[in-house]
């Protein structure tokens, strides 16, 4: 009789491993030290995340007729719980209102009825709550499904080859297109790295194949495909991933190769430096920031009567798949915008002190008045300057004209924007404080959270 056997059937043994060996480095602390402690001191903090802003009757215009009045009081009432104005404990309410556990859907809706009809004197039911909150939730669940992410950059190696080898047989491209086409990619990138819901033409995503084939078929002259400003532009394509570094390359880089294209001078320029400053905004030491972008704007300005710019812009206007391209004005309007924001933020919350940069942000809003009085950002800026007046002199006369003559409508639609455009979360609670002695029911009609 056989047994199985016991030992496994000996197979060729490994060739032992390497071993690892470690390089020691003797690192002199005494100097290294006080330069690694003074380079993080030096680095900018990280901007917080931006906060979710709607509004009730936004969040309810997808909603069935019949529930809508029952979601009217249960939208109301969460706007009125996270408000900073509001009387709620949140804690307090999420304890008596959320059922114990990690289900975030267990709600006590009787618990939560309760609260809404104590609230807004309300007389609804658990039931219709319930079933509010039912329509709700499943209406932020489909607009969850149909949004978009942005699609990145992807530019083959084969794009970079073709590029520097300059072999294509069109001796006279065209580089308006091709440099327009750029400075979007450029807006683009930039809109990730900043909030672009007020950037005039910025594109939410890319053609990236199309950008690629446009850059395939470019034939620079020799100087310039050697110049390594365009051999950086094409590993950023390459390497583009959607990360906030690559589009910073992007920024950079897309820049450098625009202002080579068409003259650092010419509109497209001029945008493309803008977008330069403003996505490191963070970097910069504020002086030599406002400094750089009330000069930008000069520059912009300038333009307004450039026969060559009025060339280009017809130019734009008949291109087949034409970016939207601010006009000067308008590009002169950001940067001034940026410039005076970004003083009255640091005014209001103490990072700078002195009445020079009160003066510096007043001037550029006055320039935005004579000259673009159209421009969308332009409320927002002057609430920002109304509000930071207020805060800093003790005086709330400039905010309460502002506030009343653009009434409760206007109002609570420059303080959605607001909310959108601006991170500085003691200017938002100081212009929500100022908007509700004036209209009390806006504290339940904006919903904000971080």
């Amino acid at each position: 009789m056989h047994h199985p056997r016991t030992n496994p059937t000996p197979t060729r043994s490994k060739q032992p491993e390497k071993a690892v060996r470690y390089r020691t480095v003797f690192v002199d602390w005494d100097k290294a030290g006080p330069v690694l402690c003074d380079r993080e001191a030096q680095r900018p903090a990280v901007p917080p995340a931006r906060r979710m802003v709607t509004t009730v009757d936004e969040e309810l215009a997808p909603l069935r007729k019949n529930v809508k009045d029952a979601a009217e009081a249960v939208l109301a009432w969460l706007a009125d719980a996270i408000s900073h104005d509001g009387q709620s404990n949140l804690d307090e309410v999420l304890d008596a209102c959320l059922r114990p556990g990690p289900d975030a859907q267990g709600v006590n809706f009787n618990a939560l009825t309760e609260h809404i009809n104590a609230t807004l004197g309300t007389d609804l039911t658990a039931k219709r709550v319930r079933t509010a909150v039912r329509h709700i939730r499943k209406a932020q669940a489909k607009k969850a499904v149909t949004t978009k992410a942005p699609r990145t950059l992807d530019a083959s190696l084969a794009l970079r080859e073709r590029l520097i080898d300059g072999r294509d047989t069109q001796a006279q491209a065209d580089h308006t297109g091709l440099a327009l086409d750029l400075l979007a990619a450029i807006r683009s990138a930039a809109g990730r790295l900043i909030d672009n819901d007020f950037g005039e033409g910025i594109p939410a995503s890319i053609d990236s194949q199309g950008l690629a084939q446009r850059y395939a078929s470019f034939s620079a002259p020799a100087a310039l495909t050697r110049d390594r400003a365009y051999d950086r532009l094409l590993r950023t394509l390459r390497d583009c991933d959607g990360e906030a570094e690559s589009d910073m390359r992007l920024v950079l880089d897309g820049s450098r190769v625009v202002c080579d294209m068409l003259g650092q001078g010419s509109l497209p320029g001029v945008i493309a430096r803008l977008n330069v400053l403003v996505a490191g905004r963070y970097l910069l030491e504020s002086n030599d920031y406002t400094r750089r972008l009330i000069a930008l704007a000069d520059e912009a300005e300038a333009l307004h009567n450039d026969p060559a710019t009025r060339k280009l812009l017809r130019r734009i206007k008949e291109l087949p798949e034409a970016q939207p391209t601010p006009a000067p004005l308008r590009v002169a309007s950001y940067c001034l915008n940026n410039a005076a924001t970004h003083l009255l933020d640091r005014l209001l919350d103490g990072r700078l002190i002195g009445e020079h940069h009160l003066r510096t942000a007043q001037h550029c809003i006055d320039r935005m008045m004579q000259r673009d009085t159209a421009f969308a950002l332009l409320r927002i800026t002057r609430l920002i300057h109304a509000v930071t007046l207020a805060q800093l002199t003790h005086d709330t006369l400039a905010v309460d004209e502002l506030i009343r003559g653009w009434g409760e409508s206007l109002t609570l639609q420059v303080l959605e924007d607001l909310a959108r455009f601006d991170n500085n979360e003691l200017m938002l609670r100081s212009a929500d404080h100022h908007a509700h002695r004036h209209f009390p029911a806006l504290a339940r009609r904006v919903i904000r959270a971080a």
